[in-house]
């Protein structure tokens, strides 16, 4: 993805300050905005990253050939923004606003991104049949393309809201292919995060054996990473173990079973066979790179 618009120079060629237009002043702006809000995001300062993500937008939309992939970005960007300042519906707004900056024909990865954005958001507020519909529409764009860390995402997001709407066995399946692709592609922290939600699904599935093996490899690879979730899985193995006094510390060894992994057709069905709504033009995920290992 291009950074928006600006000048191209040819080989010995130069471009004084004078020959720039406003409308490539207007994209260097907004290029620079998204790059303040992403430092800015790192730090932790989300309220000043969403006010970088807004003048970034305004700019944007002074231009009339503004890249759209850039524009998407742009509002995937501030949903995820919001979602850290606790911000749902704002999130789920921004990340309509993105998927509707791409029609159907559109890059596909891009797309899916977004279609997996509002899914995600969708199930954050309880609207689970239309999150599954998204994000299945999501990888049956991905499952075309060679993109590990989207499709692993994706699963993340299917896994996610299967275990809100209390369906633990498509899950644990989501959640292990999203492991699975993650492991294959080095991204550690996405490989922890989603076996810290396997663990709690088998949890609840009453499989405290393979729980306490994915709540294990979450905290090996969180405190290896030195990042907060750890707390989370410790404090998740502590319950496992107070709740399996006999069990506790038993079983270290286990690793995942073999598990048959639910077609997309029959993951689809379940959304009432509104799968094709996700591509419908309403206006998450996610940000990538903030979500990479």
């Amino acid at each position: 993805m291009r950074a928006g618009p600006h000048p191209r120079l040819d080989d010995g060629e130069e471009l004084s300050l004078p020959a720039l237009s406003l409308l490539d002043v207007a994209g260097a702006q907004a290029a620079m905005r998204l790059g303040a809000a992403r430092a800015e995001s790192h730090l932790g300062r989300f309220a000043s990253a969403a006010d970088e993500v807004r003048s970034a937008l305004r700019a944007l939309a002074t231009l009339p050939d503004a890249d759209p992939g850039l524009v998407s970005e742009a509002h995937r960007l501030l949903s995820w923004i919001l979602e850290q300042l606790g911000d749902l519906r704002g999130a789920l707004g921004e990340a309509r606003h993105a998927l509707a900056v791409h029609p159907g024909d559109s890059r596909e990865p891009v797309r899916a991104f977004a279609l997996n954005a509002v899914g995600y958001y969708e199930a954050q507020l309880g609207m689970h049949e239309e999150a599954l519909a998204h994000c299945t529409a999501a990888m049956r764009l991905l499952e075309h393309t060679a993109h590990r860390y989207g499709q692993a995402d994706t699963w993340d997001s299917l896994g996610f809201i299967h275990a809100r709407a209390g369906h633990l066995r498509p899950a644990a399946r989501a959640y292990e292919r999203a492991i699975e692709l993650f492991r294959s592609i080095g991204a550690r922290y996405g490989e922890a995060d989603s076996s810290l939600e396997l663990g709690l699904v088998l949890t609840r599935a009453g499989d405290p054996a393979r729980a306490r093996h994915f709540l294990e490899t979450a905290l090996r690879i969180l405190g290896e990473l030195r990042h907060d979730r750890s707390r989370a899985a410790a404090e998740a193995l502590a319950r496992l173990d107070a709740a399996n006094p006999g069990n506790a510390g038993r079983d270290r060894g286990a690793g995942p079973g073999t598990v048959e992994l639910e077609p997309l057709a029959r993951l689809g069905a379940r959304s009432g066979g509104k799968v094709e709504a996700g591509l419908c033009p309403v206006r998450r995920v996610y940000i990538t790179p903030l979500r990479s290992a």
